[in-house]
């Protein structure tokens, strides 16, 4: 549904690009502050934050996620208005893959939803983003092929809570939030951010995202 820019003041998006069994997928976040991102911040953003939680730690993400689950690059844009900066941090080589083994990887399609709470009820205040890449080893294995395993659900759990701790302890307002540009069935004229509390996950069952099955993420 197209619409005229909204801004989203002092506040930053960030994306998570991966390539994945050869489709491109990725996780967007919004991050604010007390005061709109210059190129300095994006870049510290996405370099010193985003991607030394994906590589660094006993709660790194990379360690939660597939060798085909490879991590290309980190995107950050200011929201002030439609000409704000923008930084784009490419990962080195061919980017970072995942810890995990790729053997037993599922359809790109499949993958699990993280739940991003703000204490606030309505579609407008919470968020979602969406595992990249889940093997079997992943799963149950009692009978129940499609659900993940509750020890593999804490872990992405706690990897996204310790991202959410990092964020806030840059200091300076930093805040990981959900960014709503529409309610009431009408665009907002300025989009409101909520500051998101803990990550969590309404069941364990397996999810799934067309737009990453074959030939259409690329």
């Amino acid at each position: 549904m197209s619409h005229p820019f909204i801004p989203a003041p002092n506040t930053a998006l960030v994306e998570m690009v991966y390539g994945y069994e050869g489709q491109i997928i990725e996780n967007t976040f919004h991050v604010v502050r007390n005061s709109p991102f210059d190129a300095s911040a994006l870049q510290s953003l996405t370099q010193n934050v985003f991607d030394v939680w994906d590589s660094t730690g006993t709660a790194r993400f990379s360690a939660q996620r597939t060798a085909d689950s490879v991590l290309t690059q980190v995107k950050g844009r200011a929201l002030d208005t439609n000409s704000s900066p923008v930084y784009i941090y490419t990962l080195p080589g061919s980017g970072r893959p995942g810890v995990i083994s790729s053997q037993g990887s599922l359809p790109g399609n499949c993958t699990f939803a993280i739940t991003l709470q703000t204490g606030l009820a309505g579609r407008s205040y919470r968020g979602r983003i969406f595992i990249p890449g889940l093997n079997y080893a992943m799963l149950q294995t009692s009978g129940a092929r499609n659900l993940v395993s509750a020890a593999q659900a804490n872990a992405w759990i706690a990897s996204v809570n310790s991202l959410i701790a990092q964020i806030a302890a840059i200091g300076s307002g930093y805040h990981l939030v959900v960014t709503s540009y529409y309610n009431n069935h009408a665009w907002r004229t300025t989009a409101v951010n909520s500051i998101v509390l803990n990550a969590a996950y309404a069941d364990l069952a397996v999810d799934s995202q067309r737009r990453r099955l074959a030939y259409r993420g690329a």
